[in-house]
Formats: C-alpha cells, structure tokens, sequence
C-alpha cells in the first residue's frame, strides 16, 4: 500500500513538472514557493523598498503560449531567477522570477548580486549591480547609499 501511494506520488510530480515544463507557463503550482515579480519603469514613483538578489539563473522567457502580458512588450526580455537576502524583504518567499528588459540588468550574471528598488510588494523599478568585491556585511550600508535613477 505504501510503496502504491509512493508510486502515485512520483508519478503526480513527474506529471505536474512536465506539463508545467511543456507549457513553459508561470503556473501557480508549477512556482510553489517562488514569486513572481513583475518590472515597470520607475515613473516618478516613490521607492519603498530595497532588497538584494543572489542571481541563480538568467534566462530568456519561454514563449510557447501566447498571452497579452506586459513581458511580451519589453524590449530583450531576460527573466532572472534568485534568492531574495535581506532581512527586511516585503517579498513573500526568498525565491523570486523577474523579466525585465536586457539593458536594465546590466550585464549581471548568474552567480552575481543585484539591488532591487521596488514601488510596492510586488513591483521591481530599478536594479543595479552590485559591487562584486562588497562585503555581505556591508550590503544594507550600500542599500541605503544606492539611489535609483
């Protein structure tokens, strides 16, 4: 009986990441865990956030399924993977998926750190890449420093 619900539970998985994988499509039970934030221009707003990103993963955006959504209108879309570090984070879950425009990552590779200035919960305005040779105990002292043009 236990090795029958086991089998039963790995095949649901394959399935589940298989689909989600198939459809290259944000899925709410395919990101469990991961939110998904969404980029805009600044436009003047007030900044009410600032986190740091570990970059694990730089990507372009899947495009089998095709929906009006804002990333299909950015120019050069990258979708960045990370684990979100500060303490004072308003994001849910350390893990985050972000698409924004090329030019606006600067370059920033897997591997490297980025600061994130956000209008609200959800909503990236500004990122920058953050000084590879700064000390992790020193990274809100720059947060605090670091202005979004």
């Amino acid at each position: 009986m236990v090795l029958i619900l086991s089998l039963n539970n790995r095949l649901a998985k394959f399935f589940q990441y298989s689909l989600c994988g198939f459809l290259g499509a944000t899925i709410m039970a395919c990101n469990a865990g991961v939110t998904e934030l969404k980029w805009e221009w600044r436009a003047d707003r007030a900044i009410t956030h600032k986190v740091v990103l570990d970059i694990q993963e730089v990507s372009k955006p899947k495009k089998l399924l095709k929906s009006p959504s804002f990333a299909a209108d950015l120019p050069d879309p990258l979708t960045v993977s990370g684990k979100v570090r500060s303490a004072k984070s308003p994001i849910p879950t350390a893990l985050i998926n972000l698409t924004l425009p090329a030019v606006d990552l600067a370059g920033a590779p897997s591997g490297s750190r980025i600061a994130l200035a956000m209008v609200d919960s959800k909503t990236v305005v500004c990122v920058e890449k953050m000084p590879s040779d700064l000390p992790q105990a020193d990274e809100e002292i720059w947060l605090n420093g670091w202005e979004c043009h």
